[in-house]
């Protein structure tokens, strides 16, 4: 009788361990934050779950009471808010579900960075080239030519120039010889001529770039390349409409 007491008790006090365990594997503690983003609109927000405890399995509910959160479901722990028009504090929450069991939840007051949307308001808009003189679109050669020309807009920051891409024969060829670089005028336009292919691109640069002779694909913009365009040549009747509009350029 005695031997049978302490076996139950000891019995008891291992499945009492062992729940007390599974317990604390299975625990899950949910803190969140609020991140601002400095390359978006003061409007956004990224809210970050900090989880303490096992993550494998994890599902993630996003709530806010005006705004929005993208996504609103997630299986990572973190999502992005937006601001209703006009509203300046939100509260944001999440509810943590592992199958089809809530096993925490956690929520967050935001409020709208009024410093941050002031920068936005006075930051200059950013540059933006645009090719208005289209060339016609031909097979291209040595021996072609045609006009391009263009203009920037939103500002035109000291010490950029403008470099030429024509696309033929599968390739992108600077234009219209190695190397070369075109300067943009006062009144923010630029023009130059091109050998002529199916594709033109033009590219706002630094004084300082270096344009590879030919390329399989154009580069994207970065700390040397502040903006660019690309643009279909025209075909025959387009050409014709356009060039009969405006005074011929003299080669």
């Amino acid at each position: 009788m005695n031997n049978h007491f302490h076996f139950m008790r000891a019995l008891a006090i291992l499945v009492a361990l062992f729940a007390a365990g599974c317990g604390e594997r299975e625990s899950i503690k949910v803190k969140l934050q609020a991140l601002a983003l400095p390359q978006e609109s003061a409007i956004y927000q990224q809210i970050e779950a900090e989880i303490a405890g096992p993550t494998e399995g994890l599902q993630y509910k996003w709530f806010a009471v005006a705004g929005a959160c993208e996504p609103q479901q997630s299986e990572k722990p973190k999502t992005i808010f937006k601001f209703s028009e006009g509203v300046r504090r939100d509260r944001v929450s999440v509810e943590v579900w592992r199958n089809d069991t809530r096993v925490a939840q956690g929520e967050i007051a935001v409020k709208f960075n009024e410093e941050q949307a002031q920068r936005e308001q006075t930051k200059p808009p950013e540059p933006r080239i645009e090719i208005t003189q289209i060339p016609p679109a031909d097979i291209g050669g040595e021996k072609t030519h045609a006009e391009i020309a263009g203009k920037i807009s939103g500002g035109v920051p000291p010490g950029y120039v403008i470099a030429i891409y024509t696309r033929a024969y599968g390739k992108w060829y600077v234009q219209p010889q190695a190397g070369a670089l075109h300067k943009i005028a006062p009144d923010s336009t630029w023009a130059t001529w091109t050998h002529t292919g199916a594709k033109y691109a033009a590219l706002l640069v630094r004084q300082n770039f270096e344009p590879l002779s030919q390329l399989d694909m154009l580069p994207q913009t970065n700390d040397d390349i502040l903006a660019l365009d690309i643009v279909d040549g025209l075909n025959a009747a387009q050409f014709t409409n356009t060039s009969s509009s405006t005074v011929p350029a003299h080669p």
